[in-house]
């Protein structure tokens, strides 16, 4: 899963699109993917452009941040998805706060890296 903020995407920039066609390979390798669009665009105008990189029906368009599975989940935004969506696990939102200033932002993500390194800890990889 990967989320694009705002880029209308490589239309004519033809050595932009072979770096990227070089990175994701074919979207036809990368099937079970999912792409975030955060942007103003019609979704006609993110099927136009992004085409070439988009699997079948594996996207979304969002016009507001806040309305993202980025903001929605941060930092578990692949996993949350996954639980919902191939596990079939009905999930809760664990939103951005909307309207906090950056330093409080930084203590809140802060409180979920903690989560994520008790966990690594917890259980060590094999």
């Amino acid at each position: 899963m990967f989320t694009i903020f705002g880029y209308s995407g490589p239309k004519t920039d033809q050595e932009a699109i072979k770096a990227m066609q070089e990175a994701w390979g074919s979207k036809y390798d990368r099937n079970m993917e999912q792409t975030e669009f955060i942007t103003h665009q019609s979704e006609k105008e993110i099927n136009d452009a992004w085409e070439r990189f988009i699997h079948s029906h594996h996207y979304e368009v969002h016009d507001d941040f806040c309305e993202s599975w980025i903001a929605k989940h941060p930092r578990r935004t692949g996993e949350a998805y996954f639980s919902q969506y191939i596990d079939s696990q009905f999930i809760n939102d664990n939103p951005i706060p909307k309207d906090a200033e950056f330093t409080a932002l930084w203590d809140w993500f802060e409180k979920l890296r903690d989560a994520e390194d008790s966990d690594r800890k917890a259980s060590p990889s094999t």
